[in-house]
C-alpha cells in the first residue's frame, strides 16, 4: 500500500510539473516581442520554469521574504542604463507576476513615467495593471 501511495504522488508531481508551463523558445519569445512590443531597444529578462514545485516555492519565496533571485535588480539596471522598454518572459504566468508585482511595488507612485513594460506568455493581470498604473508604466500582455 505504502508504494502504491509514493507510485501516486509522484506522478501527480510529474503530472503538475507538466501541465503547469507553456514553454516557448527565446526566438518565439523575440519574435512575439518584436511584433507586439515597442520596437525600440529593449531589455529582456527570461525566467525559467522549474516545474510545479519549484516554480510554487519561487513565488511563495517573492511574496513572502521578496527574495526574487535577482530579477528585480536585473529590471532596475536595464532603467539605470537607459533602457525604457522591458520584454519579460516565464513559462509560468503566476511566477511572472509575483516577479513583476514584487518588483513594480518597489516603486513610488509615478516613479517609472516612459518606462514600457511587455510580459508575453501571460493574459491581463488586474494586480500588475493596477501596479503598473501606480508607477506610471505603460504594461502591456502579449498571451
Amino acid at each position: 500500500m505504502r508504494k502504491i501511495r509514493i507510485t501516486l504522488f509522484v506522478s501527480l508531481i510529474v503530472l503538475f510539473q507538466g501541465c503547469s508551463t507553456k514553454n516557448l523558445s527565446d526566438t518565439e519569445v523575440l519574435g512575439k516581442a518584436w511584433g507586439s512590443c515597442e520596437s525600440s531597444l529593449s531589455g529582456n529578462i527570461i525566467m525559467p520554469s522549474h516545474g510545479f514545485i519549484g516554480d510554487m516555492i519561487a513565488i511563495s519565496s517573492v511574496k513572502t521574504t521578496k527574495l526574487d533571485g535577482g530579477f528585480s535588480n536585473t529590471f532596475s539596471s536595464f532603467i539605470n542604463t537607459g533602457i525604457k522598454n522591458i520584454v519579460v518572459y516565464c513559462p509560468n504566468s503566476y511566477k511572472t507576476e509575483a516577479m513583476l508585482l514584487n518588483t513594480l511595488n518597489s516603486y513610488k507612485d509615478n516613479e517609472l513615467n516612459n518606462i514600457s513594460v511587455c510580459v508575453i506568455g501571460m493574459k491581463n493581470s488586474k494586480d500588475l495593471s493596477n501596479e503598473a498604473n501606480r508607477t506610471g508604466t505603460n504594461i502591456k500582455f502579449v498571451p
